[in-house]
């Protein structure tokens, strides 16, 4: 029992020396920078759609933090939508699950990409965008 417990703790102090890779990375940061960037766009052209063309939200729960005008908006963009995947990332990244780290801010992105194409697309039908 003794041999075990023996093994079990160089073990332990052969792992505890091991060095962890960096969370910020190159490719966190431009996954990270990249989702910054597309939901500060989403941002701009949702509260374009709601204040000047009297759009609506047609996510009912950004629909609650998008009704509070812009401070809603950046709570729900930078709070949720920025600050969320960076946590989930880095949980992942603590637990050694380097290679799935970087799907949060990309996931979050493509949604994003695709709310800011809806958002275009309805701003060029009502005619605002000139």
């Amino acid at each position: 029992m003794a041999k075990v417990l023996a093994v079990l703790l160089i073990a332990c102090c052969c792992a505890a020396g091991q060095a962890r890779p960096r969370f910020w990375t190159r490719k966190n940061i431009i996954l990270h920078s990249m989702n910054l960037a597309v939901q500060t766009v989403d941002m701009v052209y949702t509260r374009y759609g709601i204040d000047d063309l009297h759009a609506r939200e047609a996510d009912p729960v950004a629909r609650c933090f998008v009704d509070h005008g812009w401070a809603g908006s950046v709570a729900l963009s930078y709070g949720l939508n920025v600050g969320g995947p960076a946590l989930i990332s880095y949980a992942l990244h603590r637990r050694r699950h380097e290679r799935l780290e970087g799907l949060p801010p990309i996931a979050l992105s493509v949604g994003g990409i695709a709310a800011t194409i809806s958002n275009t697309i309805q701003v060029q039908r009502s005619g605002g965008a000139r």
